[in-house]
């Protein structure tokens, strides 16, 4: 089984896809940590390229994790759990997400001057 040729057509064909594949030392990936958040990415860069995504920027390659290509609802319990896991976070959003409370995290919308 795999994936449709044509996102326009009704009638599907059917192409093989390669399953994604890597290998680890299960000691490593025993417990949250670098070596598994970098094995997990190289198994989502290898599906994200059947989309045609050359890489999914969730994870660099060195581990960190980065926070501005996570949707909105999914920052604060990723921030929590890399925090929890003494991962590193990238850029400003990383630290101004962690540091603040819970009650804290809510962006103002301003209003548009009407015309």
């Amino acid at each position: 089984m795999g994936f449709g040729d044509s996102r326009s057509s009704r009638s599907w064909v059917l192409t093989p896809v390669t399953p994604a594949e890597t290998s680890a030392s299960l000691d490593e990936l025993a417990s949250p940590g670098v070596p598994l958040v970098q094995t997990a990415r190289l198994l989502a860069d290898q599906i994200g390229q059947v989309f045609g995504i050359a890489e999914m920027k969730q994870v660099s390659a060195d581990g960190v994790i980065q926070l501005r290509y996570w949707s909105g609802v999914e920052q604060s319990p990723v921030a929590a759990w890399a925090k929890a896991n003494s991962l590193q976070l990238s850029g400003n959003i990383a630290n101004a997400i962690t540091a603040l409370p819970v009650s804290s995290r809510r962006i103002p919308i301003p209003a548009y001057p009407s015309a």
